[in-house]
């Protein structure tokens, strides 16, 4: 993949949910910009947030001096109210968008799918999504299968559920 010498940087963009309810979240965005030549660089980055149904929620353009050769990370955070929340019956995702401009001239454009929901695991409750109890269902299964190492069979897996 050849890219522009100002992109976004390998895995360079994160999005953290600092606090998420059904009223408002404050989110950090962060993304780390590589500048490969030699010298520095003024570029401008453009962030959109868009809501699960695609609509714009958001939008902030910032100044960034880059020094020659070197990775720098932008941070901003925001808030979004009544967010539409993450959960096992309703998979809503948001879409930041980060583009990095020169002048008028697009060099890198990313974007990153993120879910908005709160948890916790309670030694009383159990564990709550978006404060609501979730009983996590599952089995603790190890490579049991005797003589027949550790290569996974479907059939003797599915004869240990069976028992």
């Amino acid at each position: 993949m050849i890219r522009n010498p100002i992109s976004v940087g390998y895995h360079g963009t994160f999005v953290k949910s600092l606090h998420v309810d059904s009223q408002k979240a404050d989110v950090q965005l962060q993304v780390t910009v590589d500048n490969k030549y030699r010298k520095i660089e003024n570029i401008q980055i453009r962030s959109s947030v868009f809501s699960p149904q695609g609509v714009q929620v958001l939008s902030f353009k910032q100044g960034l001096k880059l020094l020659g050769n070197e990775n720098s990370l932008f941070s901003k955070e925001i808030t979004l109210d009544h967010p539409k929340l993450w959960d096992m019956d309703t998979p809503q995702q948001y879409k930041f968008v980060v583009e990095i401009l020169k002048g008028d001239q697009v060099l890198d454009r990313h974007e990153t799918k993120f879910g908005l929901r709160s948890f916790i695991f309670d030694k009383d409750q159990g564990f709550m999504i978006n404060g609501r109890h979730l009983k996590i269902r599952g089995v603790c299964m190890h490579s049991d299968l005797g003589a027949l190492g550790m290569a996974f069979n479907k059939s003797a897996a599915l004869r240990q559920l069976k028992i």
